[in-house]
């Protein structure tokens, strides 16, 4: 999926507008997705239906404030993507998304498939694995009450990055004396077919991520690929940033998260 390496740099109106609350606060009203239909929705004004949620089934990944409900049953089964994306939210937070089985509001019954806080506003996707002809929940809640507007679609194609978990505490960083840094990783032989990498950073207070470098996918002289590939990029400044990598398909611009 590519990798993750977050640096910790030392160095000497939000507006989606007033929207009402949708009819899918609700489980009951519940919005059945087709597969590749792309929908418009927003968490400004949701509550959460107590009784039909239970936080011990998702650990520390989400807190609800204000989460919505949909619904989608596959025609086949197969791998599908959770696309989020056009996110306009108040704070940098971003959505949280579940994907269960069970029967709505009986949390008895549920089997959470996936459980992601984005804590970004970029263009991101899950790929969860879906039976034919079952039914699956899907519930899209404001990280730490954030408001968003947002588009959900489900698909056989990825749309944006890989969904990852938030930026961590400074801590978990690894320190940086200087401006210049190294970003460095190993492409394995499942995708040396791909034309190249994309290298993105963003820093924790960002909206969203920014491309910083497209790096071929080089041959040696023995005509094969290299695995190791490694970029310097210039931080603007002190902060807290996440810089990742994954390659591209000749045909999307984007690799399926299989590695």
């Amino acid at each position: 999926m590519g990798r993750l390496v977050f640096w910790g740099l030392v160095l000497a109106g939000w507006g989606p507008g007033a929207l009402a609350q949708v009819a899918n606060d609700n489980i009951e009203n519940r919005r059945i997705l087709k597969l590749n239909e792309t929908i418009t929705s927003s968490t400004v004004g949701c509550t959460v239906q107590r009784s039909c949620v239970d936080e011990r089934l998702t650990g520390q990944c989400i807190q609800y404030h204000n989460d919505q409900w949909f619904e989608f049953t596959p025609p086949a089964a197969g791998r599908y993507f959770v696309n989020v994306g056009g996110q306009r939210c108040r704070d940098v937070r971003g959505v949280q998304l579940v994907v269960l089985t069970g029967q709505p509001c009986q949390p008895a019954t549920y089997r959470v498939l996936s459980c992601t806080s984005l804590g970004t506003q970029d263009d991101v996707f899950v790929a969860v694995e879906l039976q034919a002809g079952q039914p699956y929940l899907l519930d899209v809640d404001g990280y730490l009450q954030d408001f968003c507007t947002f588009t959900l679609q489900v698909s056989g194609r990825a749309v944006g990055m890989p969904a990852v978990p938030p930026l961590p505490a400074p801590a978990g960083a690894l320190p940086a004396t200087s401006r210049v840094v190294q970003v460095a990783w190993a492409l394995p032989d499942s995708l040396a077919g791909a034309p190249g990498c994309r290298v993105l950073r963003r820093e924790q207070h960002a909206f969203r991520s920014t491309e910083r470098r497209r790096v071929p996918v080089a041959r040696n002289s023995y005509g094969g690929h290299p695995a190791a590939y490694a970029v310097a990029d210039t931080l603007p400044g002190p902060g807290l940033y996440c810089t990742r990598w994954w390659p591209m398909l000749r045909s999307t611009g984007l690799r399926r998260p299989r590695c």
